[in-house]
Formats: structure tokens, C-alpha cells, sequence
């Protein structure tokens, strides 16, 4: 029995695409890559009080192909505290080169969590975007 089972789990994870193989996590597929690019979609941005929501579409490069069963594009859900100046990733949506939905990673209500925003990164200009 325990041999059918640790064949059943090799199975599934060699059936997982390259680039999720080491992706087991929501902040793992958030991950954006030096030569990514990253763009704030400035429309998503929800505020509420001194918490902010917003969407970041995350592109990988374009001279590179895609491995099997990469995402295109991954729409990465920020939500930040402008008083403190922290940020965490609700939600990651991952779609294929014909915009369709293959998963959509989500953290539970209250799973989150913040961390500080380096100063004079992406994410900190991002954060003097939103926070206004």
C-alpha cells in the first residue's frame, strides 16, 4: 500500500509543469523575477480607509519561451497598509497566452501576511502610487 502511494505522489509530481515544481506556495508564484516585467494596473486600486487593494500584472520576458505549461501572465492581488508602509499577496491569478484562467492561488481571510516595503524598490513606488 505505502509503495502504491509514494508511486501515486511521484506521478503527480512529475506531471507538474517546470516552473510550479518548486512553486508550492502563494508567495513562491508571486515571486516576480529580475527580468520580469511588472506593471501596477493603476484601475484595480481599492482603498479603505489606510488599506489599499490593488493588481500587479506580471509578464515574463518576452525573448525567452515559455516552458510547457507556464503562465503568460500572472495578475498578483496586493493588499497594503499605507500608514505602515507593509504589503502582502492575497491572490495570484495565472493565465495562459490566450488570457484563459489556468488556477487562481488564494490566501484565506486573515492567512496574510505583511511584510515592510524595501525603500526605493517596485513595490515601494507601487506603495507611493496607491497610498495617496
Amino acid at each position: 500500500m505505502k509503495s502504491r502511494l509514494a508511486f501515486a505522489a511521484l506521478a503527480l509530481f512529475a506531471g507538474l509543469p517546470a516552473w510550479a515544481q518548486d512553486s508550492y506556495t502563494v508567495e513562491d508564484i508571486s515571486r516576480i523575477g529580475a527580468t520580469d516585467t511588472a506593471t501596477l494596473d493603476s484601475r484595480s486600486v481599492e482603498a479603505q480607509g489606510s488599506t489599499v487593494r490593488f493588481h500587479v500584472h506580471v509578464r515574463p520576458p518576452e525573448a525567452e519561451p515559455l516552458p510547457p505549461g507556464a503562465p503568460a501572465l500572472r495578475v498578483i492581488r496586493y493588499m497594503g497598509r499605507c500608514d505602515d508602509q507593509t504589503l502582502g499577496v492575497s491572490a495570484v491569478l495565472s493565465l495562459n497566452q490566450r488570457n484563459e484562467m489556468m488556477k487562481n492561488y488564494m490566501i484565506p481571510p486573515g492567512g496574510m501576511d505583511f511584510y515592510p516595503v524595501a525603500e526605493g524598490s517596485r513595490e515601494a513606488e507601487w506603495m507611493k502610487q496607491v497610498c495617496k
